[in-house]
């Protein structure tokens, strides 16, 4: 496992990316100082209920989430040059390993 040290941290403050979601939405990922990524929906989050009332909407989302943290956590693992965890919270997704592309 890899620390980050503080000036590594601080470097890395400004990754930031936004991806496009289903609905008209993004995604903004920021990775801050203080070691944290966070996530930030625009124009607003998805409204969750309404989304559960079509399975294919939230499918949909879930799908184009989870290759936008991905993609995010790749370019990451790449900036740190170690590999990336990424653990959902639903308790039924497999964790998934990122790593950083190879160096030629």
């Amino acid at each position: 496992m890899t620390t980050l040290t503080p000036e590594e941290r601080f470097a890395l403050r400004g990754l930031a990316r936004s991806y496009a979601m289903p609905g008209g939405r993004r995604i903004l990922f920021r990775f801050t100082e203080a070691g944290e990524i966070v996530t930030d929906w625009l124009p607003a989050p998805p409204d969750v209920p309404r989304l559960l009332r079509s399975p294919r909407a939230a499918r949909k989302l879930l799908e184009a989430y989870r290759a936008a943290r991905d993609a995010f956590a790749q370019e990451l693992a790449a900036a740190i040059g170690c590999e990336a965890v990424v653990l959902d919270e639903d308790g039924e997704t497999p964790t998934t390993i990122i790593r950083p592309p190879p160096v030629h």
